[in-house]
């Protein structure tokens, strides 16, 4: 199964934003090209397209996501509440067939992670 599958991030997003998810997604390509990462280009590309999924929701719908569904954060993205768009996001592609790794790359896609 893939991203699209499950969820049509153009119906999410803005046309701006969907504009940069998908730079997002070939700039992922084209670096695992480069550099020979070995990762799967459908992957990669669902990733990019989708990684920003919630970046457009307001502040409440945000905290509200992370409080109802449990989706731990860190003290940092509760006081900028804009950055809890990529736990938010991670949680909501968990059941979109995307692998772990790349759910802890959208998970972390703001802030980074040593994870």
């Amino acid at each position: 199964m893939n991203v699209s599958d499950c969820i049509d991030c153009s119906l999410n997003l803005s046309p701006r934003r969907l504009l940069h998810s998908r730079g997002v997604a070939q700039m992922a390509i084209a670096l695992n090209e480069r550099y020979g990462l070995g990762y799967e280009k459908g992957e990669l590309y669902q990733m990019g397209l989708c990684h920003d999924l919630a970046r457009e929701w307001d502040t409440l719908a945000l905290v509200k996501a992370v409080h109802e569904h449990g989706i731990e954060v860190s003290e940092e993205e509760l006081q900028s509440p804009v950055l809890l768009h990529a736990p938010v996001a991670a949680y909501l592609l968990s059941g979109s067939g995307l692998g772990d790794e790349a759910l802890t790359a959208i998970r972390h896609h703001s802030l980074g992670s040593t994870a």
